[in-house]
């Protein structure tokens, strides 16, 4: 979330900003991590909620999860968090550059694979993060 939250404050200071993404805005923590997570967590919380609610004197019987409707309740919820960046950003007048760029030696310009090229006074660079793979040894209890 570094890169957007820096391209909103810039473009509030009435700077006129670019954001050179290759995915959707957002990264990891909107689309694969923090909120997809939260999502089937407050799956679970309900689930639990109406697994006691007898102890509320709520008689619900027992629940069942449906994984299909709950995976398309967090994607929606990533969708409608998705849209409401990209409107965010588009009322900051905020320019979205589709692209994977990288630094040219400059230290202002930011170089697309096309050739395609961005320039400006000042620039961020917000790598983002990408999930590191790991392998838990058969001997270990999990």
């Amino acid at each position: 979330p570094g890169g957007y939250a820096a391209a909103l404050y810039g473009a509030a200071a009435g700077l006129r900003v670019a954001v050179v993404e290759e995915d959707t805005i957002g990264g990891t923590c909107l689309h694969r991590g923090c909120i997809p997570a939260k999502a089937l967590l407050q799956t679970a919380e309900v689930l639990r909620t109406v697994r006691g609610s007898a102890t509320f004197g709520v008689s619900a019987g027992e629940p069942h999860l449906d994984l299909v409707a709950a995976q398309a309740r967090k994607a929606d919820v990533v969708a409608r968090l998705t849209k409401g960046l990209t409107g965010l950003l588009d009322r900051r007048t905020v320019t979205m550059v589709p692209m994977r760029g990288a630094l040219a030696t400059d230290g202002r310009s930011i170089i697309g694979a096309d050739g395609t090229t961005v320039h400006g006074e000042h620039v961020l660079v917000a790598t983002g993060s990408a999930p590191r793979p790991f392998s838990v040894p058969a001997t270990c209890a999990v």
